[in-house]
């Protein structure tokens, strides 16, 4: 066995081994040096073809995955060798027509442009896949020389494959580019069943570990938002092919849950077409991904979610509008639109550069990170000599092994010998000393240097079918031809204990049915059979190329679903009642139905799947909403108002429900009869109500409490039910609620996507305890109007009570003054926030013959704000409200009002009588209006003595008020005096007027329920009306 590497051996890039195995020659990818002939970057983008000449040749080709850097010189090898077949997987064959395709449109503009000779032209790009040939994932196929190939999932990127080559002179694994992390995309590699001599791994990342991920893509989203918020683009150079596709989803995911605000997300370059090759393989991606494709959806770029950038007119329009992020490839800078964008972007300190995958020594990526740290650097970029100014950041995504996974893969295969490839020589030789063993030898050999090895056959191989270990079907060891039959095979599995519960790859499943040579296409036609096959086979969660015999319970569970589902082709346009995976009762609306089950919208929750056995009543007909909305409606649009409608008639159902205890209605049925009967009957023999809400809340409480009564059903049929003969003789406990609650982070992004930022909404509270939204609004008088519908769309969606805030912002109130005010007038002071009162009052110098122009002011700040606007000019002794005071009119005292000293006596000594603690009194002027204001420690315990002020003003003649702002000072002195000297206050108690609390850190704050605690906050609550409260 010879192993020679004709690139891509000490560096990261053009990708080239060559094999020689049993005396033939095979060739595991060959791909070009990225950015050749850029500047600073490498001279040739070739590895050393000629290699295979003075090897004899090559008789096939094994490509590991679709990156250029393992693909990009494939059609020259095809060119001089063109009778070898070349073997990839199904995926990679379509993702190197698109990249492949992408590199011929980049060679004629170099031609065009610099007079670069291209590498190869079209035809020969078309010739070359005349050789494909096409293997499944987990597959196998048989080489010329006795030799046969594997393709043992990857990770890295989707279709990639590490490549067993199994040959008399040994086994040989050769990895490729390699991840163990699931990606939001795809899952990570497989350890494979198979027993290498020789391992031949990459080591891009051989010395160094990874950051954690979820960190680094914690970090990644909140630069990204952060440099949105502050007016910026953010620019995400990304490789067009895995690492893309992972940012997006990454991104979307993270404005789904409402953790960053919605903003633009454009993609431009070869990712848009990449993109859409991942949907063509919703059988190879993870869970989420494959339900959201197989249901007609695209995950990359949905409604509200990313949008492609579809013209060169249209780059500029996405510099020149909102700030938006932006991913585009290349992710090194070596071409593409990314070099456009980050030409235009890098000298404002505004935008960002966010780098997230590997770069090479030499790409214009690398260059500008190492500038990060120079105020005064400047870059090349498409042509043009540029200031670095922007932002630039780095994070962890890779999709490679670092080297602690490249270690732990090695340790797994227990490999005579190692060969360390695609790595530079820190990070090859950190991998050797880590991989060091006595029992192993580690060769990291240069570019050109032959390699060669002799193994003597010893230990386990591949999977291999032995007939006395295989399925039936025939007289053992008898090759079957027929056509592979999921319900047979899975009878044949089933039975045998030693197959029943083990995982198996499609090639593992053909060589069981076919009993003889496992061929590409044998393989291709039983992936085919488990990629429509739901009842027998399920695919692994983690790994959905293997798949496991579903188990006979399952099995049987289907069937009977199947049956019930039979004779409900009419349930779409229904109001069922269902069960949930928890066991609790919900109405919905179907809205479509398949072989197993039905689909329902719900309160509270998605669209949802519900097997055909969940289905616990049809109450009647929903067919005039559904059918002619549906005509004008998109599904959206749709599901929105339906969901409105069935919130509306959950709450006409609720009352009626509460009404219908279990035993009393119990007993009410046993009197009337003892047989079964349906929910429509029992409803009329009970009296109750005619009407589709009393149906409803019959049917639910009668499904609610099975203790009570028994529900019978045969499919076809329809429901009945029966009381008990013994029963519980205490009345059940609290009722379930009605409808189910969306998770609390969706629920507050529904919110945030419900109201435009014309709304004022500048803040959400949740009280889980309580199942209630809090929407704070600038100006909620106006706001819980203007936007009902949407509040009332937030509930039904939700599922969660929605309140409003009732006090306006601060503010927004201020600064609506100042935006309403003409530029001709001028304040004399900030505006003043009367609360109690509901209004704000400015003092203003007004122009002679202005006046006129108050009521108008006023009436605008009321619309819009739902406030009095109450506007004062000066006066000689104080200040006037024009819109409530004649021109000259005196308010104030009465004519034989108390002397102005008598009647402060007599104020304080009558509160203090009534127990009162008063802090101040003193006379006020507002223009000619003069009365005397009370000082207490708050506005809120001086309302408790409202009557005795009353009171007072009569008996003095003065008007008297109460000062609206609380004594901080004085009330945080009593928190501080009342705290525990052990609880240990660690700084200034914190003091919030509007929501009337006290907030202290605490070194060691008591428990919730410690009395000491909950009887100083009584005290303080009964003597100033504010909380106080402890924060971590």
């Amino acid at each position: 066995m010879k192993y020679i590497a004709l690139g891509g051996g000490n560096e990261v890039g053009a990708s080239c081994n060559l094999l020689q195995l049993n005396g033939t020659n095979f060739l595991l990818d060959a791909g070009i040096r990225m950015g050749a002939g850029e500047a600073g970057g490498p001279a040739d983008a070739l590895p050393d073809l000629a290699l295979l000449q003075e090897a004899g040749g090559v008789e096939a080709v094994l490509v590991s995955h679709a990156h250029l850097d393992h693909i990009g010189a494939l059609p020259l090898v095809h060119q001089a060798y063109p009778a070898a077949p070349i073997y990839a997987t199904m995926p990679t064959v379509h993702l190197m027509r698109v990249l492949l395709a992408d590199a011929l449109k980049i060679m004629s503009i170099k031609a065009e442009q610099e007079f670069e000779c291209p590498l190869y032209n079209d035809e020969l790009v078309a010739r070359m896949f005349t050789r494909v040939v096409p293997v499944p994932v987990g597959g196998s196929v048989q080489l010329p020389g006795a030799v046969r190939a594997f393709f043992f999932p990857a990770g890295h990127i989707l279709g990639a494959a590490m490549i067993g080559l199994e040959g008399a002179e040994g086994r040989v694994l050769y990895t490729g580019d390699i991840s163990t992390g699931n990606q939001r995309t795809i899952s990570g590699m497989v350890a494979p069943d198979f027993a290498p001599h020789l391992l031949i791994i990459e080591s891009t990342y051989g010395n160094r570990l990874h950051a954690n991920r979820q960190r680094e893509e914690k970090a990644l989203v909140e630069t990204v938002s952060e440099v949105i918020e502050s007016g910026g683009h953010a620019l995400i150079p990304a490789f067009a092919l895995g690492r893309a596709q992972e940012i997006i989803l990454l991104i979307q995911a993270h404005q789904q849950a409402g953790l960053i605000p919605r903003f633009p997300i454009w993609v431009d370059g070869m990712v848009r077409s990449i993109c859409q090759a991942y949907v063509n393989f919703p059988e190879l991606l993870r869970g989420p991904l494959k339900r959201f494709i197989n249901n007609g959806g695209n995950p990359f770029f949905r409604e509200k979610g990313a949008r492609p950038v579809t013209s060169t007119p249209l780059r500029e329009k996405v510099l020149a509008g909102a700030p938006a992020c932006i991913v585009s490839s290349s992710g090194m800078l070596t071409g593409g639109p990314s070099q456009f964008y980050a030409s235009r972007l890098v000298d404002d300190p505004r935008h960002a550069i966010i780098f997230c995958g590997y770069q090479d020594e030499e790409s214009p990526g690398r260059r500008l990170l190492a500038l990060a740290d120079n105020p005064e650097a400047t870059i090349t970029l498409d042509g043009r000599e540029i200031r670095v100014q922007c932002r630039l950041a780095q994070y962890g995504l890779s999709a490679h092994a670092d080297a602690g996974e490249l270690a732990a893969l090695t340790a797994r295969m227990r490999p005579r010998r190692v060969v360390l490839v695609h790595g530079d020589d820190d990070a090859r030789q950190a991998l050797a000393r880590t991989l060091a063993d006595n029992r192993r030898a580690v060769l990291a050999p240069v570019n050109g240097e032959w390699l060669e090895f002799s193994f003597r056959r010893a230990g386990r191989g591949k999977f291999e079918f032995s007939p006395a270990g295989g399925a039936g079907g025939g007289a053992p060891g008898k090759e079957r031809v027929a056509p592979p039959d999921a319900g047979e095979l899975w009878q044949e599995l089933i039975r045998n204990p030693a197959t029943r519960n083990k995982l198996f790859s499609a090639e593992e499943l053909a060589a069981l049915w076919f009993r003889g040579e496992t061929t590409p296409e044998r393989q291709a036609q039983m992936a085919a059979i488990l990629e429509k096959d739901d009842r027998y086979f399920a695919a692994d969660w983690k790994h959905p190329y293997f798949y496991r015999p579903r188990r006979p319970d399952q099995v049987a569970a289907d069937r009977r679903r199947e049956t019930i589902m039979q004779g409900l082709s009419h349930l779409p346009g229904r109001l069922v009642l269902v069960r949930d995976g928890g066991g609790a009762v919900r109405a919905g609306i179907c809205y479509a139905v398949d072989r197993l089950g039905f689909y329902a919208w719900k309160v509270g929750r998605d669209s949802t799947w519900h097997p055909a056995d969940t289905l616990l009543e049809i109450i009647a007909p929903w067919y005039e909403q559904v059918e002619t909305a549906g005509e004008t409606q998109d599904e959206e649009a749709l599901r929105s108002e339906q969901k409105q409608k069935l919130h509306r008639f959950l709450l006409r159902v609720k009352p009626i429900y509460r009404q219908l205890k279990p035993l009393k209605l119990w007993e009410q049925m046993r009197a009337l009869r003892a047989e079964p009967a349906t929910a429509r009957e029992w409803r009329d023999m009970l009296g109750l109500d005619e009407g589709v809400e009393s149906l409803t809340a019959l049917a639910w409480r009668l499904n609610t409490h099975p203790e009570y009564f028994v529900r019978e059903f045969v499919p076809g049929g329809v429901p009945n039910y029966v009381c008990r003969e013994e029963i519980p003789r205490e009345e059940a406990g609290r009722d379930e609620e009605m409808v189910d609650r969306m998770e609390q982070n969706a629920a507050l992004a529904v919110a945030e996507e419900l109201f435009p930022t014309e709304s004022g909404l500048y803040r959400k509270g949740l009280d889980r305890d309580a199942g209630e939204i809090t929407l704070y609004f600038h100006f909620p008088a106006t706001a819980a109007d203007r936007y009902r519908a949407q509040i009332e769309q937030l509930g039904a969606v939700t599922g969660w009570s929605v309140r409003i805030h009732p006090e306006a912002h601060h503010g927004a109130l201020s600064e609506a003054v100042r935006r309403l005010l003409p530029g001709t007038w001028r304040m004399l002071r900030n505006p003043s926030i009367h609360r109690e009162n509901n209004m704000v009052s400015v003092r203003c110098d007004i122009p002679p013959g202005e006046e006129n122009m108050v009521t108008e002011v006023a009436g605008r700040f009321k619309e819009q704000t739902g406030q009095e606007l109450r506007i004062e000019t000066p006066g000689e002794t104080g200040a006037v409200s024009l819109q409530e005071q004649p021109a000259g009119s005196v308010v104030g005292p009465a004519e034989d009002c108390m002397e102005i000293n008598a009647a402060y006596a007599t104020i304080r000594a009558t509160l203090q009588e009534a127990g009162a603690t008063v802090y101040k009194t003193g006379k006020k002027n507002a223009g000619n209006f003069e009365y005397i204001e009370v000082s207490f420690i708050s506005p809120d315990v001086g309302e408790r003595y409202r009557g005795v002020l009353d009171e007072l003003q009569k008996q003095t003649g003065w008007p008297v008020r109460i000062n609206p702002r609380p004594n901080q000072n004085e009330i945080k002195a009593l928190v501080r005096q009342s705290l525990e000297p052990a609880w240990g206050l660690v700084k200034e108690p914190g003091f919030f007027e509007i929501g009337r609390a006290v907030r202290v850190k605490l070194k060691a704050p008591p428990a919730p329920d410690d009395p000491r605690w909950l009887g100083m906050v009584e005290e303080i609550k009964a003597r100033t009306g504010y909380r106080v409260e402890y924060v971590e």
